[in-house]
C-alpha cells in the first residue's frame, strides 16, 4: 500500500516576513515572531515557526506566498 509523505519546506532566502502565509493558514500552524531592532543596526527578518503537528498540508501557504518561499511537496 503506497504511503503519501508530505513535506513543507521554507526557503529563508526568499522569505521577506510578509506574514501572508500565517494569515492564510486555516490551522494556524505558521507563526512569525518579529525580532527586536538593535539601534544603529539593520532590521532583522521575523523568525518563522511552522508547527508540523498542526499542519494538514493543504498547500494554501504555498499558493498564497508571492515570493515562493514555502513549498508543499508530496513524496
Amino acid at each position: 500500500m503506497p504511503v503519501k509523505n508530505y513535506r513543507l519546506t521554507l526557503d529563508k532566502n526568499h522569505c521577506v516576513s510578509c506574514q501572508i502565509c500565517a494569515l492564510a493558514c486555516p490551522k494556524e500552524a505558521i507563526k512569525l515572531e518579529k525580532q527586536p531592532k538593535i539601534q544603529g543596526g539593520k532590521a532583522k527578518k521575523a523568525k518563522v515557526d511552522i508547527n508540523l503537528a498542526k499542519c494538514n498540508f493543504c498547500g494554501i501557504c504555498d499558493i498564497s506566498c508571492p515570493y515562493g518561499a514555502i513549498k508543499v511537496t508530496l513524496n
